[in-house]
């Protein structure tokens, strides 16, 4: 009876008389353990389709868990082929959406991975190409894409972006990313003789980030509408997700709700609920109109309670109009329905004090890859390990998932092959480890970071300079530091640093940990061995943005108000007291 997709649902039938009994008691009550578990015993297929079935098998919709990759590096990595991998990775992040994309730790030969490989470089760089696939005739500027299975084991797939030289590679990458390019491609292998950059696969984030319009209906966000039945009819849960430099005007927002209710409610019990948060805002009866049945209701949502990432809860409170307790009703045929036509208001400026890590939990802004924003630039060690390389991956793969641009704006450079002076609209993330990274050094030079090693010991510097150092006994911790860029203090510059090995892929999986990034705040993380984290504040911060002079104003009346209401009496008292004066000076005359 096991198909691809399968539901099992659980049904209680619970009662604690065998006379007239009350169906809301609360002692009739069924809790189904987490700690349940479904076992099925199955066995890998081979991998025996070719690209027509991309992107299975490397991404499989019906698998549990993250998808898994580990890729072959290629020694030493070109700047074209680290671009291409960056775009292959981006690709594969937004593909495995919600599974995540997880990299293990890059092998050196195809036959060591232990799950999906990827092969992304030259046939000069990768020779093993040529065995996978047999004789190949690519000139410099043809690439070539290719699915097979691993020699080592068939139930395992290779992908393979390669080229007779750099520009190929490049090629092979934008003919296997672009979203419209993808069914051209077929067979075990395809050679790509010409192809340019197209769009990579929608992202497929649920719920979807709020448009910057202040005004939008609910649908925006990905709520279809919703049908709620029973008397214990679940919570509509709708998050809201505003961008991380949200600067709220006074007044906050307002909701607009849209809904509809069945006719076997009593009208006097039954209600429409509305929380933020988890706080309750409003309630309303569902008092019948005549000739209807359904509503609208217009509530404020208070600035000092919204947040980025708020969520509203919207619960029906269901009774039906006829209740006896000594007979059996079914609950199903009363309903209410949320319309997705329902709009909100919220009206906000984008402002922000930086830098500030705990606002990475909002997508991961600043970070988010939108040519609006300047971009995002991954600068890995000049010669890259394993580890470090399959980081790069990994934090491309993390960038595909939370960026919401259409094209992202994202390239995997080798730092030697980079500088922040001459991308200066870009923000950069910083993979350092014990090797030389030409972008990390040149921010140790211009002392823009608050921890940096030298001369056996670590050092930490505040806006007055150092305050700390620590010699080499003591046990490294990685860190992840934000900083503003030295050449441009409205761009942003992320440094993870490894104290201990397999530093970088502990700091990069913390950065797609929801839980962990809930506490991330300040400027600098230290990530201890043991996975703990410490919040350091170091950093004089500075305004992206400008509060507009009408907002500014407002919040200057709403935080004076009892001062200006004060003065206002005073002078109304002054100029009574002076027309008074006036009054008997003139009657005196």
């Amino acid at each position: 009876m096991l198909g691809d997709y399968n539901t099992i649902r659980f049904a209680a039938v619970q009662h604690y008389t065998d006379d007239c009994e009350d169906p809301f008691d609360p002692t009739l009550w069924t809790r189904v353990s987490n700690l349940s578990a479904i076992y099925v015993v199955y066995d890998r297929k081979p991998v025996t389709d070719g690209l027509e079935a991309w992107p299975y098998p490397i991404v499989d919709p019906r698998a549990i868990g993250p998808v898994s990759l580990t890729p072959v590096l290629p020694s030493p990595p070109s700047p074209e082929s680290t671009r291409a991998a960056g775009q292959v990775a981006v690709t594969l992040g937004r593909l495995a959406s919600y599974h995540t994309l997880q990299v293990a730790p890059a092998v050196a030969r195809v036959e060591d991975a232990r799950t999906s490989a990827l092969i992304v470089g030259t046939l000069d760089e990768h020779p093993e190409v040529v065995a996978l696939l047999g004789p190949l005739s690519l000139g410099p500027t043809d690439g070539v894409v290719a699915l097979v299975p691993n020699p080592a084991d068939p139930a395992l797939a290779v992908l393979i972006v390669s080229g007779g030289g750099p520009e190929g590679v490049t090629r092979a990458a934008q003919a296997l990313t672009g979203q419209d390019r993808q069914p051209v491609l077929a067979g075990p292998s395809t050679i790509v003789h010409e192809a340019v950059a197209a769009a990579p696969p929608a992202n497929a984030q649920n719920p979807k980030p709020a448009p910057r319009s202040g005004v939008f209906p609910l649908s925006a966000l990905g709520f279809p509408g919703r049908t709620v039945r029973g008397y214990f009819s679940e919570s509509m849960r709708i998050p809201i997700r505003l961008e991380g430099d949200t600067y709220f005007r006074p007044g906050g927002g307002t909701l607009t709700l849209r809904y509809a209710y069945s006719a076997q409610l009593d009208p006097a019990l039954s209600a429409v609920e509305v929380r933020l948060d988890g706080l309750s805002l409003r309630s309303l009866p569902l008092d019948r109109v005549e000739g209807r049945q359904d509503g609208e209701l217009s509530m404020r949502l208070p600035e000092d309670l919204l947040k980025p990432d708020s969520v509203l809860d919207v619960v029906f409170e269901l009774y039906p109009r006829e209740f006896d307790a000594c007979k059996r009703i079914s609950d199903q045929q009363i309903w209410g329905t949320v319309f997705a036509s329902s709009t909100l208001d919220i009206p906000r400026d984008h402002v922000a004090d930086m830098p500030d890590l705990s606002r990475l939990r909002y997508d991961g802004w600043p970070f988010r890859a939108d040519a609006a924003d300047g971009g995002v630039i991954v600068a890995l060690p000049d010669a890259p390990d394993a580890e470090s390389w399959s980081a790069g991956l990994e934090f491309a793969g993390l960038i595909g998932r939370l960026s919401t641009a259409p094209v992202p704006d994202f390239r995997l450079e080798l730092a030697s092959a980079t500088s922040m002076s001459e991308n200066a609209p870009a923000h950069f993330v910083v993979l350092a480890d014990s090797s030389r990274n030409t972008v990390y050094d040149s921010l140790v030079a211009a002392k823009a970071l608050a921890v940096t090693d030298a001369g056996g010991a670590r050092t930490l510097s505040g806006v007055g300079g150092a305050v700390l150092a620590s010699g080499e006994d003591t046990a490294r911790s990685d860190t992840i530091e934000q900083i503003l860029q030295p050449s441009n203090h409205q761009r942003s510059a992320l440094v993870l640093h490894e104290g201990s090995r397999g530093g970088l892929a502990r700091l990069v999986d913390a950065l797609g940990d929801s839980g962990k990034l809930s506490r991330i705040e300040g400027n600098l993380v230290v990530v201890a061995a043991d996975g703990s984290i410490r919040v350091v504040d170091t950093a004089k911060k500075e305004r992206w943005g400008q509060v507009p002079m009408a907002t500014a104003a407002r919040l200057e009346v709403r935080n004076y108000w009892g001062a200006l209401g004060g003065a206002m009496v005073a002078a109304a008292l002054a100029l009574v007291l002076a027309v008074r004066i006036w009054s008997r000076s003139r009657r005196g005359a």
